[in-house]
């Protein structure tokens, strides 16, 4: 089962909702200026300092997916995870429509 220290990733109702996904999210607007600001090889450097972050915490933080056949949740590894956390930091509206946390839009590029 998922924990508070998890990242759930797919079926948006429940990962809206979960504790762990508001907590990560919070540590990407934290960076969202400098991640905004930065070139290719900085911007990887940023992401991957968060996926070890999250991980490092204790309880370790996981990224989490529902098998949609055995309805069991699942590590997806540091690639996925590296993958999902630069698409948050690209989705200007994501933060605001999946967890209600509103950014000054004129701040970002």
């Amino acid at each position: 089962h998922p924990l508070d220290n998890d990242f759930l990733l797919g079926e948006a109702a429940t990962s809206k909702a979960h504790a762990g996904n508001k907590k990560y999210c919070r540590l990407i607007t934290k960076r969202r200026v400098e991640y905004m600001l930065s070139d290719g090889s900085h911007r990887r450097k940023i992401v991957n300092s968060l996926v070890r972050k999250w991980k490092s915490q204790d309880p370790p933080g996981r990224f989490l997916k529902r098998s949609t056949k055995t309805k069991l949740w699942y590590d997806v590894g540091d690639y996925s995870a590296k993958e999902k956390t630069a698409s948050l930091f690209n989705e200007k509206d994501f933060l605001e429509k999946q967890f209600g946390i509103v950014l000054d839009k004129n701040a970002y590029p």
